[in-house]
């Protein structure tokens, strides 16, 4: 290339003046045993508006700035700004390298491991350092009001869902989305089935699925099923959606269903 050819195209090219960074949140790191774990936090837009307000808590599991989290933080905005669902604080946890271990139960001592369920059993583990670090952590520091949601994504949708049957984490509600409840040999879902509908104090659930296999669509609906006569179950069948491709679609569906805007108190005058 010539120099006038180089100095022309090095004309040509755009100039950008020096703008200001845009901020979606705050990164932590929280110690996990001899580990860091990365909480991505996104706070409510009203968040410095009154400093003695306090919101519910939104965990998401594969909440990473590469995973879900830029999408979860706009759509919970966006139906909190239409008043179809409350502000919450986001908590995105990255779970980059450490899905199968941290979201699976343990196996069962008399099944074979197999290459499809390796790595996995460390659910209870996680769910003990969400319980006695992370969210406490969270709920001091940016204001939590008590309230604990639990959203996750196939794997991720097997340990909320699970979640529901452990004393360690209590919940306000969960969403699972495409649950790979056929984990273990569907020993997580019969275990759920089991135990779900007789519970006593069964919090909001929302569960969607996508077109997927036979097993886990038969899986799930089996769920669903087992959970008819739980009234505060939401359910969102996205056939037109892929594994891959549901969790965006059912975002805005999510805070409707598990964190509603309260009804307005009735008017004293009334």
């Amino acid at each position: 290339m010539s120099i006038l050819a180089a100095s022309l195209l090095l004309a040509l090219q755009p100039t950008y003046a020096a703008g200001s960074p845009i901020t979606v949140g705050v990164e932590i790191e929280v110690a996990q045993g001899e580990d860091e774990r990365v909480l991505n936090v996104v706070l409510p837009e009203s968040f410095e508006d009154n400093s003695d307000r306090k919101f519910p808590v939104v965990i998401l599991l594969d909440g990473g700035r590469q995973q879900w989290l830029l999408d979860a933080a706009s759509a919970f905005a966006r139906s909190a700004r239409r008043r179809h669902a409350q502000e919450v604080i986001l908590v995105g946890i990255d779970t980059t390298g450490r899905r199968r271990f941290d979201l699976t139960p343990p196996m069962r001592a008399k099944l074979e491991v197999d290459p499809e369920h390796e790595g996995g059993g460390g659910a209870p583990e996680f769910r003990a350092w969400l319980a006695g670090k992370a969210i406490p952590l969270i709920e001091n520091q940016f204001r939590g009001n008590g309230q604990v949601f639990l959203i996750g994504h196939s794997l991720g949708g097997l340990f909320a869902l699970e979640t529901l049957g452990d004393h360690v984490l209590t919940v306000s509600g969960v969403a699972a989305i495409s649950p790979a409840l056929w984990w273990d040999e569907d020993a997580p879902l019969h275990r759920l089935v089991a135990t779900l509908p007789t519970s006593d104090d069964l919090p909001p659930i929302f569960v969607a699925v996508a077109d997927e296999d036979p097993d886990l669509m038969r899986s799930v609906i089996t769920l669903k099923d087992s959970l008819s006569g739980h009234d505060l179950l939401c359910f969102e069948d996205r056939a037109q959606q892929n594994h891959g491709t549901i969790v965006p679609s059912v975002l805005l569906q999510i805070g409707p269903c598990l964190w509603p805007v309260p009804p307005a108190p009735p008017n004293e005058a009334e």
